[in-house]
């Protein structure tokens, strides 16, 4: 599946290569052959609360930069961006291509932050304990790593109180009084063992 993701987006980046008209008498690029381009400027679309400077060095590319078009420059960059775990879509475009130089844009979309969690299927007494476990809190921001790592851990706890088999699933909706942010129900099946 991130493969796919990480095809289109090549293939977005192309798209906007061709748009921009790198040769310009013809508008079109050639993709047959590989061409080097100087970074005349770097922009960052989509972002609400990252700072788009600290994005822009964690890409690895940088203003002044000789890149090759196509090439791994821009596959690296897309790389170094999802190895952030910050956004739920990446994406570099061409915006002009004056010459040999390149200027891009990084359209990126924000992966949501938690507002809230809640449990269901357990007592107040334990759902307290969980909590402490669990350690999340408002604001951070959630990726599949943090749902896995909850429910996880969620599972330990009732390992420990001799529910082997304990299902955890955990739900997201989108806080609509929030913007970007999402709200969590931790829902508990707990099963003992030698039950169903």
């Amino acid at each position: 599946m991130r493969f796919y993701i990480f095809l289109l987006l090549i293939l977005g980046f192309q798209a906007s290569m061709a748009q921009s008209g790198a040769d310009e008498s013809s508008g079109v690029m050639d993709y047959s052959s590989q061409a080097e381009y100087e970074i005349g400027g770097i922009t960052v679309s989509g972002t609400e609360h990252l700072d788009k400077n600290v994005l822009i060095l964690s890409s690895g590319l940088s203003v002044g930069d000789k890149i090759t078009v196509p090439g791994e420059d821009i596959t690296n960059a897309i790389h170094a961006l999802w190895d952030l775990e910050l956004f739920a879509d990446v994406s570099i475009s061409a915006t002009k291509i004056v010459g040999k130089t390149i200027f891009l844009n990084f359209g990126v979309e924000e992966r949501p932050r938690l507002s809230k969690f809640s449990f269901k299927g357990v007592k107040k007494n334990e759902a307290d304990d969980i909590r402490e476990k669990i350690k999340i809190s408002r604001g951070v921001i959630v990726t599949e790593n943090l749902l896995v790592s909850t429910a996880n851990t969620v599972k330990e706890f009732f390992v420990e109180k001799g529910f082997l088999d304990a299902a955890v699933n955990i739900s997201q909706s989108r806080d609509t009084l929030n913007p970007n942010s999402v709200i969590l129900v931790i829902d508990i099946k707990e099963k003992q063992e030698g039950k169903n």
